[in-house]
């Protein structure tokens, strides 16, 4: 199935109200190498850092954005 132009609107709506962005800068090479785990994890860079720093703080700081519930 395509990707139309009425899906496209409806997830940049959806991104401007729901979500919000942080960028990270990574030496060069690193990246590459966060995809590679992420991958074996089974887990997408984002899925992957948010539960590393769920991790990191031992409890749920972050809440990835497939999983929170609607308003």
């Amino acid at each position: 199935m395509a990707y139309n132009e009425a899906q496209k609107k409806a997830t940049m709506k959806y991104q401007k109200e729901k979500l919000e962005q942080i960028a990270i800068r990574v030496p060069k090479g690193d990246r590459a190498a966060l995809k590679e785990e992420a991958e074996q994890q089974g887990q997408s860079m984002a899925q992957y850092i948010i539960q590393a720093v769920n991790d990191r703080a031992g409890r749920q700081v972050l809440t990835p954005a497939e999983t929170k519930a609607e308003d």
